[in-house]
């Protein structure tokens, strides 16, 4: 009855049965003495003395196997038991070593998206400046060291150019 909802954890018991009936023949009573004095009863007196050691003898074998049927089942218990622990234990230290795996990629994931929304907020910072920066009345006014030019006034932002360009900038 080893039956099991997956490989690790048995269900019913799984220990086995050591159980063997007794039939204790020997201790049924046979001695000389009894059957002499078998011979000098009535036959109703006989039938009464074997009835009250066929009941002596039922009510010890019942207490025998009764008690060694306990005891095995005592046993069988506790071997299933031990069996369901140990496979419990199997079982969950599995679960606890899956449970640490991904707590580690988790941290590591973690770890790694902070480090990249860190990046991409520093790019989106420098973008910002750069857009701030193109934005200010200052950007349309560049200085010859930056080599495009100077603004045209009323032409919107373009530039004229310096001496020796062919074409203008911007």
């Amino acid at each position: 009855m080893a039956e099991a909802t997956d490989d690790l954890v048995p269900l019913g018991f799984t220990g086995r049965s050591g159980f063997h009936y007794t039939e204790m023949l020997t201790v049924a009573p046979g001695s000389a003495g009894s059957q002499a004095l078998d011979r000098l009863r009535t036959r109703a007196s006989r039938v009464r003395a074997v009835e009250r050691d066929a009941s002596a003898y039922l009510a010890r074998l019942l207490e025998v196997n009764s008690t060694r049927l306990k005891n095995d089942f005592l046993q069988r218990l506790g071997d299933s038991r031990r069996q369901l622990e140990r496979a419990l234990r199997i079982r969950l230290e599995a679960l606890t070593g899956s449970a640490q795996h991904a707590l580690e990629q988790a941290r590591r994931a973690h770890t790694e998206g902070a480090e990249a929304v860190a990046a991409k907020v520093q790019a989106l910072q420098r973008f910002r400046s750069e857009v701030d920066r193109l934005g200010s009345p200052a950007a349309c006014c560049v200085t010859s060291r930056d080599r495009i030019g100077t603004p045209i006034a009323g032409d919107n932002g373009r530039t004229q150019p310096r001496a020796g360009q062919d074409r203008p900038v911007g």
